[in-house]
């Protein structure tokens, strides 16, 4: 969720900035693109080309067999190298809806008064932009955060199935499927 924040809150700027030009327009059409695709065949995708078949990234578990035996700095490489795609799979769903929803209050403020005064003042379209537009837009992108929670709860659960690691969500399915009621 971090991480789709971080990512999101300045392609949501920069489409905002750029309304209606090429950059918008691109960044706009591979958001929406991301955003069609499901977690769990965007999962599934993620996992089988470049794990499988490039075996670029490990396919299951947060850490490989000789984790223990490793310094600091491989653990911590190791257990980022796990997570690569899990994290990818759960963060690139959501950026388009936080992007546009970004985009979408930065355009209504950047009409507000407010900010055709201090551009009348002669401030730099840059110091308008981030001091006092995007200020005021973020507080309507924040209040997202809890509508979200459940979505990336509910998205984890299939995330630790095709990914195959031990969490919570995989012990629900797990109880789910054996009919275990007191999990």
């Amino acid at each position: 969720l971090l991480l789709a924040y971080i990512l999101s809150i300045p392609l949501g700027i920069l489409s905002a900035v750029t309304h209606r030009s090429w950059s918008d327009r691109i960044v706009s059409v591979k958001l929406f693109a991301l955003y069609s695709f499901p977690a769990m065949f965007l999962g599934v995708l993620l996992r089988n080309y470049l794990a499988t078949d490039l075996k670029w990234f490990p396919v299951s578990k947060f850490e490989s067999a000789d984790h223990a035996d490793m310094t600091v700095v491989e653990q911590t490489w190791d257990v980022a190298h796990h997570m690569a795609l899990p994290l990818a799979t759960l963060t690139l769903g959501s950026l388009a809806y936080f992007s546009r929803y970004m985009k979408a209050g930065l355009m209504e403020i950047i009409r507000a008064d407010f900010v055709r005064t201090a551009r009348a003042k002669g401030l730099s379209e840059f110091v308008v932009v981030m001091r006092h537009a995007v200020r005021n837009s973020l507080i309507p992108i924040v209040t997202l955060l809890g509508a979200s929670l459940p979505a990336i709860i509910g998205g984890a659960v299939i995330v630790e199935f095709i990914f195959e690691i031990p969490g919570m969500g995989f012990l629900g399915y797990e109880a789910a499927i054996r009919k275990d009621f007191s999990i």
